[in-house]
């Protein structure tokens, strides 16, 4: 059986999330909590546009490159997630291959008068 991985301890440019195998629905959910706290909103609010490149891999190899800009926090948590969680969901694919993968983020409403 393979471990799920979950990070609740909340930093700068490291959002909360967990992955949990959904058997009933035959996916895998990767859960990501949105602004909760000072630190997630630190995260929000480091807005620079920074170049954002993603691969696209297929079973045959990269299948395609895109090219574009991104929120730095957001491009800053997002490889954050994908180091730690990528690992995870690569060992629970090889245990249910069946699974599909799905991603959420809950977002939270932050007062302005914080």
């Amino acid at each position: 059986m393979f471990k799920l991985v979950f990070s609740f301890v909340v930093q700068i440019l490291k959002p909360a999330f967990t992955i949990i195998a959904d058997h009933e629905m035959k996916c895998l959910l990767l859960l990501i909590r949105g602004t909760h706290s000072i630190k997630d909103t630190l995260t929000a609010v480091t807005g620079n546009v920074v170049p954002f490149h993603h691969t696209v891999v297929n079973q045959g190899g990269v299948s395609d490159l895109v090219l574009g800009y991104a929120h730095c926090g957001m491009v800053a948590a997002a490889r954050w997630i994908a180091k730690l969680a990528t690992p995870c969901l690569l060992e629970a694919l090889g245990h249910y291959p069946d699974y599909n993968v799905k991603v959420k983020m809950f977002l939270f409403i932050i007062s302005p008068a914080l």
